[in-house]
């Protein structure tokens, strides 16, 4: 029986090794050269990460902009959650905290499976009036409590009127939207498709 009593203690000793995750505080806006901060607050019971917002004083009014504009879309979002995009669970004046995702994943092994999964989250945001524009595997994490990959980041992304198909947000002029409009995509929906596509490509 001593075989079992070593086993439950190594594995206690190995438990209380380990270090337990941390909730991660991301801020680009602050005065030294770490924008992540490890944190022992948790949401829910778990390690979350938080988006701290710029400051109302920031000199570019374009990062202000934004993330004005990333938090009126994360509202949709909280009202019309999926299980392939991260779950918010605050917006705060200073800050966005959502579900820590693990993002230093290789994703070789899974790409079939992630674009199937991405290419039904961008039918879905569509739907909602999300055209996310900014396709790339940096934005795209995995959910271990899940167990499934999830999309993350809407900061240059925009939102149409499903209606008109009108902007209420326009994307700003970032690299993959402009290079849609340079291939004479005027369509919003086809604008995303082409980004998605342009991605799974590349």
């Amino acid at each position: 029986m001593s075989w079992i009593f070593k086993s439950i203690y190594n594995s206690w000793r190995w438990l209380f090794k380990r270090k337990p995750e941390k909730s991660v505080i991301f801020n680009p806006y602050n005065d030294n050269d770490e924008d992540y901060v490890l944190s022992d607050d948790l949401r829910n019971n778990r390690p979350f990460f938080r988006k701290m917002s710029p400051p109302d004083k920031h000199p570019n009014n374009e990062h202000i902009e934004l993330s004005n504009n990333e938090k009126r879309l994360i509202r949709i979002l909280m009202n019309y959650p999926h299980p392939n995009i991260v779950t918010y669970y605050k917006i705060h004046d200073r800050y966005i905290d959502m579900e820590l995702l693990e993002t230093k994943k290789d994703y070789k092994k899974d790409i079939k499976i992630i674009i199937k999964i991405m290419e039904n989250v961008k039918s879905y945001l569509q739907d909602l009036g999300i055209i996310y524009i900014d396709w790339k595997f940096d934005n795209i994490g995995y959910s271990k409590k899940d167990r499934t990959y999830k999309l993350f980041d809407f900061d240059v992304s925009g939102l149409i009127d499903t209606k008109t198909n009108k902007w209420i947000i326009k994307p700003p002029n970032y690299w993959s939207y402009d290079n849609a409009i340079k291939h004479k995509k005027t369509d919003p929906d086809e604008i995303d498709d082409y980004c998605f596509n342009y991605w799974v490509i590349a």
